[in-house]
């Protein structure tokens, strides 16, 4: 198959496609003339779809891309800078949840959502664990209460600056505050930093934002579970748990469920802290 396709009949010559990608692997040779591949240059692209996204005639395919998965961008549904500000600021990071499973379909939406997070080359590592019951997350919980159990024990000094002796002794006591009552885990999954993957970690991390945004957007309360993550860096059978595969590593995660409560106004924050140069 030839790497870059255009139909001489649709292209305008605009040179849009040469100029929208980022790795300069399609080259306009004439001003108003279709463009060309730049030869020997054609395994370096690295598939983000910018040239066919960004042609205003639809007239090339580039790789192995097809036209045909591309989705049209619907123009009336854009929001607002007003929508899009609240939107952002009435984010919260929930913590008490309606007490009822989450349906799977909701819950796959919500990471469908993450794959449009941005990555580093394109790269595109992360992959998901999903506890999409209350009982898997409380089996997460539990190896996360073992793990703080013996760094408790060991007079380990992570245990007293993250108070985990009394987070330990409230989920012997059946109050979860590991994972908060939430009836779904997402836990985001990326190669272990020194592989083919130039930033696995930044990857995750920019994933499970997207999906705490798409889960707000979606209606469902969500919070990044830190105590869960830091544990299954370091506790092996967290890691065996969470189905983990060799070679990668827990790099973020977020709690799920239906919001307990909703709530009506928007809390302050630190004013912004910026230097600008000019």
């Amino acid at each position: 198959m030839e790497f870059l396709r255009v139909d001489p009949g649709s292209c305008t010559g605009c040179g849009m496609c040469s100029r929208a990608c980022p790795l300069h692997l399609i080259i306009q040779e004439e001003p108003g003339e279709p463009p060309v591949a730049r030869k020997g240059k054609e395994e370096a692209c690295i598939a983000c779809g910018h040239c066919m996204s960004v042609c205003p005639a639809e007239a090339l395919e580039v790789g192995a891309l097809s036209a045909d998965r591309f989705v049209p961008v619907r123009r009336e549904l854009r929001i607002s800078p007003e929508q899009a500000g609240q939107f952002l600021r009435t984010r919260r990071s929930v913590r008490s949840y309606v007490d009822k499973p989450v349906p799977r379909e909701d819950l796959l939406a919500v990471l469908n959502l993450a794959r449009w997070a941005p990555s580093g080359h394109h790269s595109q590592p992360v992959r998901w664990t999903l506890l999409a019951t209350r009982e898997a997350v409380l089996g997460a919980a539990a190896h996360t209460a073992d793990w703080m159990r013996g760094l408790v024990e060991a007079g380990d000094p992570r245990a007293a600056a993250l108070h985990l002796d009394g987070v330990v002794r409230a989920f012997d006591n059946g109050k979860d505050l590991i994972c908060r009552g939430a009836p779904a885990l997402a836990v985001a999954l990326a190669p272990q930093p020194g592989g083919h993957v130039p930033t696995p970690r930044e990857d995750a991390v920019i994933a499970v934002a997207y999906a705490e945004l798409a889960a707000h957007g979606l209606g469902l309360g969500a919070c990044w579970a830190g105590y869960v993550i830091f544990a299954a860096q370091h506790h092996a059978p967290l890691r065996e748990y969470l189905e983990v595969p060799e070679g990668y590593a827990v790099y973020g995660g977020i709690m799920l469920g239906r919001l307990a409560f909703h709530y009506s106004a928007i809390p302050p924050r630190k004013e912004l802290e910026v230097a600008v140069k000019e």
